[in-house]
């Protein structure tokens, strides 16, 4: 029965993604809440956040209501064109989740690495490039060119932003 169900796309409160699918759940509609790998501003993965901030998916089966989506905590409303509520094909769908599976495997491919270019983004040599040489956790050995010269510079994660 599961190529019967309709998709329809929910617009959730702010930041309230999770627990509006949780409750839709909850009333037995099917819920997609595709995520993507959030990272800091070295690239490294910290945790996900939603592919689409704001809304989440709800599938359901013809003979199901889908009054009560209105009402569940953490919804805002159904998406409609005009008066009628979107439909999203399961072909949509199924995409979606290859992509997320494609996106959360190129996570795991971590953050910064030698030879990966940095920029310095806060001390006194903010605004400079370089390439990163030794990476930890706590700190970044950068190479850098200063008054024509290759120097090694030491800086913490936070100093550092990958450019452009």
């Amino acid at each position: 029965m599961v190529d019967k169900i309709s998709w329809s796309v929910v617009m959730t409160k702010p930041r309230q993604e999770n627990y509006a699918a949780a409750r839709l759940a909850e009333q037995s509609f099917a819920t997609y809440l595709p995520l993507v790998a959030k990272r800091d501003k070295l690239g490294k993965p910290i945790g996900t956040t939603p592919m689409f901030p704001g809304y989440c998916f709800c599938g359901f089966q013809p003979e199901q209501s889908i009054a009560p989506v209105r009402s569940t905590p953490g919804i805002i409303s159904l998406v409609r064109f005009g008066h009628e509520v979107a439909i999203i094909q399961a072909e949509v769908i199924d995409r979606l989740h290859k992509m997320e599976a494609m996106l959360q495997a190129s996570a795991n491919d971590g953050g910064l690495k030698p030879g990966d270019p940095v920029q310095v983004i806060q001390g006194p040599f903010a605004g400079y490039e370089g390439l990163a040489s030794r990476v930890s956790a706590t700190r970044i050995d950068v190479l850098m060119t200063i008054m024509g010269q290759a120097q090694r510079v030491r800086f913490t994660p936070d100093d550092l932003a990958r450019p452009g």
